[in-house]
């Protein structure tokens, strides 16, 4: 079967369907809390599609630019919202199961090797990263943290 974006987003979709008891090791009736990480653009588009799903649920929003962050609150009003990721887990870091990273390229590989140090589940925007190393990394440290990656 040929991936395409289309095909990719509806298999991520449906594990967000099994998340919440493969990452919290609860009942399938918690919700997978996440926080989103680059709101405009294709971050906007991300965010809105997991957000439709209803076993999972946004406790945050950030993004450098305030003025992309106004459609995202649309989805979640009541989600603080943040300029800093490191900021943002500094506050909420417990309350956060997944990001989703939709950042200018050149910062996928450093956001999400933060998120997964700190437990974090993380789906990241292609391209992963810039450098074999990078990716390499990426998948060592995904597998010390026992987090699950896309």
């Amino acid at each position: 079967m040929k991936t395409n974006r289309r095909r990719f987003l509806e298999t991520t979709t449906a594990f967000l369907a099994v998340a919440p008891a493969l990452v919290r090791g609860r009942n399938l009736n918690s919700k997978l809390q996440l926080a989103s990480i680059g709101t405009g653009g294709k971050g906007y588009s991300d965010t809105a599609i997991m957000a439709n799903h209803g076993r999972a649920i946004h406790v945050a929003f950030c993004d450098v630019d305030l003025a992309r962050i106004a459609k995202v609150k649309e989805l979640r009003p009541n989600a603080p919202v943040f300029q800093d990721y490191r900021e943002m887990f500094e506050t909420l870091g417990d309350k956060i199961d997944a990001v989703s990273v939709s950042t200018p390229d050149h910062m996928h590989a450093y956001i999400s090797l933060d998120a997964m140090r700190r437990g974090k589940h993380v789906y990241c925007q292609k391209p992963l990263t810039h450098t074999v190393w990078e990716a390499r990394q990426m998948a060592l440290q995904a597998a010390k943290s026992k987090v699950i990656t896309r």
